[in-house]
């Protein structure tokens, strides 16, 4: 007969089993375990009377959302998760929600109400001498910034960042900070040459290539593990890009693709290979760029993230044009129209839903 000490029987023990549970889930991108483990651990914690089992029930709960494209609802879970995290005084915890929610929003279209949290995470890093958590609370901030179209100012905190990393002595962190700053930067870039700012575009790519020379240092360190190296190398190589730097990025990404063999992280094998596919249409290696884009499509397809399918499909269709292939661009045209069209309607929906919680939250 078990005994109800034994952790089988015990809430408490189950609930933190299920939590690692919910952790390997997640980095595995398996969601739909970890969203049906993390409502059992909610449950259990509940069970256990145990505010610390439910702050971090609640918070991977949120992380899953996020990571499924539920921006409402990862707003509303990673801002109550905060505060569950808050009165325990668990601060990084605490500062990590604040950043999802400001994430969230900004995807929902709605950066101007990701600002106070992304803000107050910057704050309670400051108040509380948090230098790992002000990195990346300053990289949310800037991402706000980004979206709200204050690319000077998303610069300079990333740039604030890498000088509050090295003040901390922690190469980790400074490691983190880099690549944070390349792949915003890449993405200010993009966004400048969309809306035709393109003199600001190619002063940012410029930037950009010496920030991609100031972290080649850190490419090899011994500290890093494989996922961090991987990181590096696809971030810089979106810098290199962005400055037309393609042998190089190419190399990287080479390096970067080796390091995925050794790592089960699908949302960053599909991220660093869409990144060769995509610099080797750039330096016309049509036939390699070809054979990559069937696992891709394949990959990205169903239940994946809608904003990473829409960079697959722009892709794959100019590669169909690249190549003559005029049928098969017009599909991929209609297949990209229909993705964006989803999207627009997701963020509309969310952007309705934060703003009816908010204004409920005001009552």
């Amino acid at each position: 007969m078990q005994s109800s000490s034994e952790p089988a029987q015990n809430p408490q023990s189950r609930c933190e089993a299920l939590l690692a549970r919910v952790s390997e889930a997640i980095v595995a991108d398996r969601l739909a375990e970890a969203a049906q483990w993390s409502a059992e651990a909610e449950a259990l914690s509940q069970a256990a009377r145990d505010p610390r089992l439910a702050a971090r029930a609640t918070h991977l709960r949120a992380e899953v959302v996020w990571r499924a494209g539920d921006f409402a609802s990862a707003f509303a879970t990673a801002l109550e998760a905060g505060r569950r995290h808050e009165e325990l005084q668990a601060w990084p915890d605490s500062i990590r929600c604040l950043e999802l929610a400001a994430l969230a929003a900004c995807e929902a279209g709605l950066p101007d109400e990701g600002l106070p949290p992304a803000v107050q995470a910057v704050e309670l890093a400051d108040r509380h001498d948090l230098f790992e958590s002000m990195a990346a609370a300053l990289a949310s901030l800037a991402h706000v910034q980004a979206y709200l179209g204050e690319y000077d100012e998303a610069e300079r905190l990333h740039l604030q960042a890498l000088s509050r990393a090295r003040e901390a002595a922690d190469r980790q962190i400074l490691v983190r900070s880099y690549a944070n700053a390349l792949m915003a930067g890449a993405f200010a870039h993009q966004s400048m040459l969309d809306s035709g700012q393109f003199d600001r575009a190619m002063a940012a790519a410029q930037r950009l290539l010496q920030l991609a020379n100031h972290a080649r240092r850190y490419l090899d360190e011994s500290f890093m593990s494989p996922r961090q190296r991987a990181v590096l190398r696809l971030n810089m190589a979106h810098g290199l890009m962005c400055g037309g730097r393609l042998d190089e990025a190419a190399q990287l990404l080479k390096q970067a693709d080796q390091l995925m063999l050794t790592l089960d992280i699908p949302a960053l094998r599909i991220a660093v290979t869409h990144a060769l596919a995509e610099v080797e249409l750039r330096l016309d290696r049509l036939d390699e760029a070809d054979a990559r884009m069937p696992w891709l499509l394949q990959q990205t397809g169903g239940s994946s993230s809608a904003p990473v399918r829409e960079q697959v499909l722009k892709t794959a269709r100019a590669l169909a044009l690249r190549r003559g292939k005029a049928v098969l661009a017009e599909q991929l045209g209609r297949q990209l129209e229909q993705v964006r069209a989803d999207q627009r309607r997701q963020r509309e929906l969310a952007a309705t839903e934060i703003r009816a919680a908010q204004r409920g939250a005001l009552r």
